[in-house]
């Protein structure tokens, strides 16, 4: 007789995003301390020539979700190149 291994279902994660606001970001810093790494965002189309960018969200995360958003967003870039085309990240260009 073959041993089976059985494994646990993996639980459906539900989220519930009512309420939640959007906001557009094109400015953003990172930074980071031995526990987590933070991200600000703002926008600069809302700042007047010579005002600070206003930041307007603030999100941490300790380093393990760290890597695994940018592993997401690597995926996510990819499918999005290989539909419509490369993305220019040089500055002035779009």
């Amino acid at each position: 007789m073959a041993d089976q291994e059985t494994q646990a279902p993996v639980p459906r994660i539900q989220v519930d995003d009512r309420g939640v606001e959007v906001e557009s970001s094109d400015y953003w810093l990172i930074s980071g301390t031995p526990e987590e790494v933070v991200f600000r965002f703002g926008s600069t189309k809302q700042s007047a020539a010579g005002d600070p960018i206003k930041i307007t969200q603030r999100v941490s995360v300790n380093y393990y979700t760290a890597k695994r958003l940018l592993l997401a967003l690597a995926q996510t870039i990819k499918r999005y190149e290989e539909a419509l085309g490369s993305i220019n990240v040089e500055p002035g260009k779009s």
